[in-house]
């Protein structure tokens, strides 16, 4: 009878432990992935700024991650005289975005520079998304933000364009970007 006992015991453990591993996995797989992108990895276009402490058009603050950001991506460029292939603004251009399958993406773009302004946000040399950012912080220079926008991707490797300020509307340095499925 013991014995009996000890198999049954032996059997519902296994099978537990059998449901509790498919249960993970399965939980596993519906996770979305995230993937960060720093600023001061990325191509970074037509920035004004020079600092002596930090690579070209970068700008070193201990609040960014890494110690890094790219700045002096701000413009006075009219929106409407905004050339096609960007040459008369400044942006970061992150390459090797990967998308596992084609689709909707969110971009979580983190900065600091806290006024309104209107910067634009383009996917493999598309069309541009024009983003109205809020002031968020009362005017504070050093604290981070984070703003969410929705791209379509399609499947493979992918370029992501951030423009800076567009049309003298405010600053920003762009600290990271963050990418993944929509919800």
């Amino acid at each position: 009878m013991a014995k009996m006992k000890t198999d049954v015991l032996h059997a519902i453990l296994c099978a537990a432990a059998l449901f509790l591993c498919t249960t993970q996995a399965w939980s596993a797989e519906k996770k979305a992935t995230v993937v960060r992108y720093e600023a001061e990895k990325a191509k970074i276009v037509n920035s004004t700024h020079k600092k002596p402490d930090a690579p070209a058009g970068c700008e070193r603050q201990v609040f960014y991650s890494g110690k890094l950001a790219a700045g002096g991506l701000n413009t006075a460029t009219a929106l409407a005289d905004v050339k096609a292939d960007w040459s008369n603004i400044a942006y970061v251009s992150f390459t090797n975005v990967a998308a596992e399958k084609s689709g909707k993406y969110t971009v979580t773009i983190a900065y600091n520079g806290d006024d309104d302004k209107t910067i634009l946000v383009r996917a493999n040399n598309g069309k541009a998304q024009v983003i109205s950012v809020p002031r968020v912080s009362g005017g504070a220079w050093d604290r981070m933000h984070k703003i969410k926008v929705t791209v379509e991707l399609p499947a493979g490797e992918n370029v992501l364009d951030v423009s800076g300020a567009i049309a003298n509307t405010g600053w920003e340095n762009i600290d990271y970007i963050e990418v993944g499925p929509a919800n």
